[in-house]
């Protein structure tokens, strides 16, 4: 899924996600991110990464979370190399 597209934001990039999952503190950059977005200010790599740590924190489906224990063991069976 694209999040960002030329510098803004993409559809709705907490779409999917559980926000109970999150923490105060990411939802306040989360918050952050998606204002500067919404004034019309560039959306750079940082808050990029802001999103994509919040996705993969709250994601709510299953099917995000079974990729992410596939991936994780991947980088285990990586490291024991």
């Amino acid at each position: 899924m694209k999040i960002v597209e030329n510098g803004k934001l993409v559809g709705d990039p907490m779409k999917g996600v559980d926000l109970d999952r999150l923490t105060s503190s990411q939802k306040a950059e989360v918050l952050r991110v998606i204002e500067k977005a919404a004034d019309g200010k560039r959306v750079g790599m940082d808050d990029l990464k802001v999103l994509v740590k919040a996705r993969r924190t709250g994601a709510s489906d299953p099917l995000d979370q079974a990729q992410r224990s596939m991936n994780s063991a991947l980088e285990r069976l990586r490291a024991l190399r």
